[in-house]
């Protein structure tokens, strides 16, 4: 990869945009949430960007920073903020240009995601509460509208002080 160029609507700009130096060089995995540059070299390195991307020690990764480094934006001023669009451009080192652009952030009512891949994002995100808690909070939000009260979900949701479940 010779350059990575993205192009996010201005809405988008102040949150994952700038200060551009902070967002090529993010200091902690929580940083990295928040840069544009960071994800999309997650991607492109990794393949995807789940819950695990986003850590103190992957944010360092040599071969992430180098595309980071690489990497440059410029608003397009024809996206809607609201769909989260997304356009890049990858230039390869023989010359090569590869576009990608999503017109609608996925998981939004113009670009829905399946039940088995939201399910699959559910349990990676709930990791933290153990299989068990997981499928239990899972079957509770399906069901939501038979619940007595919110009281068991957020009981079931409440992770222990220290972190474990």
């Amino acid at each position: 990869i010779a350059s990575v160029l993205c192009e996010p609507p201005q809405g988008a700009v102040a949150m994952v945009c700038e200060p551009w130096a902070r967002k090529v060089a993010p200091a902690t995995g929580y940083d990295g949430r928040f840069s544009l540059a960071y994800v999309v070299a997650v991607m492109l390195v990794q393949g995807r960007a789940g819950v695990d991307a986003y850590t103190d020690t992957l944010v360092h990764d040599p071969a992430i920073r180098a595309v980071m480094a690489r990497t440059t934006y410029r608003v397009n001023p024809a996206a809607v903020f609201k769909d989260m669009p997304g356009r890049v451009t990858i230039t390869l080192t023989d010359g090569t240009e590869l576009h990608h652009e999503i017109p609608a952030v996925r998981g939004n009512a113009a670009n829905p995601i399946g039940m088995d891949e939201l399910m699959r994002k559910f349990t990676e995100n709930t990791a933290c509460l153990g299989q068990e808690r997981s499928a239990r909070v899972a079957d509770m939000i399906m069901g939501i509208e038979h619940l007595p009260s919110l009281r068991p979900l957020m009981a079931e949701l409440r992770v222990p002080s220290g972190g474990s479940n």
